[in-house]
């Protein structure tokens, strides 16, 4: 209209394109304040669109049968919305069944690795940092309502660092927790007991991870390759000290499914990964140690 508008008055034609140009910038910030929200957007597996696409073939073809008059067809119409209303919920679980997923979740400076087992249950390895503008608004909390993850099984915290349990308390006022899991070292850091008493006011247990345990869940098998009883004696009569390392009591992972290793060292230094490198051969994905810091993960 505006071209149209040109070949008369090249006033006129710039009036009309600076009002489209407003309604453009309004549908472009209302789409973004829809996107922004968690229920805007969620996961769908492929096998998932391959069942709709499939339904939608075949309730085009019934339709189209010239024997089936209009009233049948509106009836069938019905049924079709209400099957899809019903059903999706199911479909979107089938889809995600069947593999094991490791999800690295964006919580910029920090931490966060979501499990998922072959049943759709979750793990989640570490919680990021704590959030400035509040907890309801937590990356990892926007994650998993994202893909109409409610409830995870295990929280993990590897150690007491901040880009690590920062997001913690959010997870458990946010999330249904069943556990969590962390080194059990008394440390005196900002965020640290929030954790600790909102997981007391949920009700979630809050247990210590010791070398030699072991967590199972639809066939996927987490190891606790460290910290050790000993390590943690160590650590805890530093602390006493004043001369405590929360990363020498770092969690160590060695999640196992179906053939698949994968090792999550948290901040463990390289000493610690130097003594694990018998005990656990080779491995399919390594998450390095300590963000890639130049203390963790060497060439060995």
């Amino acid at each position: 209209i505006t071209i149209l508008v040109d070949v008369f008055s090249h006033r006129t034609a710039v009036f009309v394109a600076g009002g489209v140009t407003l309604l453009l910038d309004g549908v472009t910030l209302l789409s973004g304040a829809v996107a922004s929200q968690p229920w805007s957007t969620t996961f769908v597996a492929r096998p998932v669109i391959l069942a709709v696409l499939a339904g939608c073939v075949i309730a085009a073809m019934v339709a189209r049968q010239p024997r089936i008059g209009s009233r049948v067809r509106r009836r069938l119409c019905v049924l079709y919305v209400g099957l899809a209303v019903c059903l999706w919920p199911t479909l979107l679980a089938i889809g995600e069944r069947g593999e094991l997923e490791l999800w690295m979740i964006d919580v910029g400076q920090g931490d966060a690795f979501a499990l998922r087992t072959p049943l759709g249950r979750w793990i989640l390895v570490d919680a990021g940092p704590p959030q400035a503008n509040g907890s309801r608004g937590h990356p990892v909390l926007r994650a998993f309502r994202a893909r109409g993850v409610r409830s995870i099984e295990t929280l993990i915290l590897t150690h007491a660092d901040a880009d690590h349990y920062g997001g913690a308390e959010a997870v458990l006022r946010g999330m249904n927790v069943g556990r969590v899991v962390d080194p059990a070292l008394s440390v005196g850091k900002v965020g640290y007991a929030d954790a600790l008493d909102a997981a007391r006011e949920v009700g979630t247990p809050w247990y210590a991870a010791r070398t030699g345990d072991e967590l199972g869940l639809d066939g996927v098998r987490v190891q606790v390759l460290h910290p050790s009883e000993a390590v943690m004696i160590h650590e805890s009569n530093a602390a006493l000290r004043g001369e405590g390392e929360v990363n020498s009591t770092s969690v160590v992972l060695l999640v196992s499914w179906n053939g698949f290793d994968a090792l999550l060292t948290g901040d463990a230094y390289v000493e610690t990964e130097l003594t694990l490198m018998d005990e656990v051969g080779d491995v399919d994905v390594l998450k390095v140690g300590h963000h890639g810091s130049r203390t963790s993960t060497d060439s060995s």
